[in-house]
């Protein structure tokens, strides 16, 4: 099975209008090479939210919301020389959520903080 096709929200409302105005459902599938399914799932999505347009994806919550962003930049400035692992253990005290390493690295680089991470073999 194929990756499925990404159409534009003005374009299918532009094929369901063509629809609305006696344009049979098998021309349209033939003229723009669509399934007929896709029509058929179009039809209730708009007619429940009044637009095809892509809705918002809930995601992930992520691990430091950007409310917390200033606990963290008090947080980095408070031990001259952390290391990833001991900012996450300072975050999961202070916050209370755990937070990986990796997660750490990218917001810290996000943020503009400094990281300088101790190698503990070369320590």
């Amino acid at each position: 099975m194929g990756v499925k096709p990404r159409y534009l929200a003005d374009l299918q409302e532009r094929l369901l209008q063509a629809m609305d105005a006696d344009l049979p459902a098998a021309g349209v599938v033939r003229t723009f090479r669509i399934s007929a399914r896709t029509l058929r799932r179009w039809r209730p999505r708009q007619r429940e939210r009044g637009s095809l347009a892509d809705s918002a994806h809930a995601g992930r919550r992520r691990a430091i919301r950007s409310k917390q962003w200033s606990l963290l930049r008090a947080q980095v400035p408070a031990d001259p020389e952390p290391t990833l692992a001991a900012h996450c253990a300072r975050w999961r005290d202070a916050a209370g959520g755990r937070v990986r390493t990796a997660t750490m690295s990218r917001l810290l680089a996000k943020l503009g903080l400094p990281l300088r991470q101790r190698h503990p073999h070369l320590a």
